[in-house]
C-alpha cells in the first residue's frame, strides 16, 4: 500500500449520502480521493464530499439543473469546473473516474475529468471523442466501440491499473478494454479540470452528477452495485 493510500484509509468517516434519491448513511471508501455532488454552490465553490477539501470553482459559465440525483452541473461550453493541483491527485499506479452524464438531443464532444497536459497522454482524463464517444487516456488509451444516447442520463466508469488494463464501462456493464500504462502514471501539475481541458478549449456540453474519484480499481461487481445505486 502507497503512504498515499495509508493517507486516505485513516480518514474514513460516515456521512450522509444521497443515492438514486434516497437517503442513506453509509461509510465512504477509504480510497475515495474526490466526490462531487453539485447539489449547491456556495460563494462560487462547489464542495468535495469527500472530505479532503478538493472543492470545485466555477471558471466561466456553468449551474445547477436537475441531475440524476438531485442536482447536477450543467455546461454549456461557456464554462466549467476545476479543482488546484493536490498530492491526493496524482495518481501514478490505479485510478478510476467515474460519473453520471446527459447529453443534449445533439450530443457532445469535449472533456468529462481532465488533468492532461492537452494533447499529451499525461496524468489521466476521461473525454468524449468524437462527439458521444467514450475516451479513456492514461499513458495509454482506450476507446468505446459505441457512442453514449443522447437525452438520457448514462453511468460511466474508466478504470486503470498500471502494467494491466484500461477498462470503460457504462450502465454497469463492461463497453471497453486495453493495455494499461506499462509503468507509472505520469505526473502533471495541471488542475483537475471538469468540462475543459488545461487549455480552457474542448468544452463539454451536458450534464454531469455524482463526479468520483478513487485510487484504486473498481471491480466489476462495484461498478455494478454503483450503477445500481448500492
Amino acid at each position: 500500500m502507497t503512504s498515499r493510500a495509508v493517507t486516505l484509509g485513516i480518514m474514513l468517516f460516515t456521512a450522509i449520502s444521497p443515492v438514486l434519491g434516497s437517503v442513506q448513511a453509509r461509510p465512504l471508501d477509504p480510497m475515495l480521493v474526490a466526490w462531487y455532488g453539485f447539489e449547491s454552490v456556495q460563494e462560487g465553490k462547489i464542495a468535495d464530499l469527500s472530505g479532503h477539501g478538493l472543492d470545485l470553482s466555477v471558471v466561466g459559465t456553468a449551474r445547477l439543473a436537475e441531475g440524476k440525483v438531485g442536482r447536477a452541473a450543467e455546461l454549456t461550453g461557456q464554462g466549467y469546473l476545476e479543482t488546484p493541483d493536490h498530492p491526493l491527485l496524482a495518481f501514478t499506479d490505479d485510478l478510476t473516474l467515474e460519473c453520471w452524464v446527459w447529453l443534449p438531443p445533439e450530443g457532445s464532444g469535449g472533456r468529462l475529468i481532465d488533468k492532461s497536459t492537452p494533447g499529451q497522454n499525461s496524468a489521466y482524463r476521461l473525454d468524449l471523442h468524437p462527439a458521444n464517444f467514450l475516451r479513456c487516456a492514461a499513458s495509454t488509451t482506450v476507446a468505446a466501440p459505441a457512442p453514449l444516447a443522447p437525452g438520457q442520463w448514462s453511468h460511466v466508469v474508466a478504470t486503470v491499473a498500471s502494467y494491466q488494463q484500461t477498462t470503460i464501462y457504462v450502465n454497469g456493464e463492461l463497453l471497453a478494454q486495453g493495455p494499461g500504462p506499462w509503468g507509472k502514471v505520469s505526473l502533471t501539475d495541471l488542475p483537475l479540470r471538469l468540462g475543459a481541458d488545461n487549455q480552457g478549449g474542448a468544452l463539454f456540453r451536458g450534464r454531469l452528477d455524482e463526479v468520483r474519484l478513487y485510487c484504486r480499481v473498481l471491480s466489476r461487481e462495484e461498478i455494478a452495485a454503483r450503477y445500481a445505486g448500492r
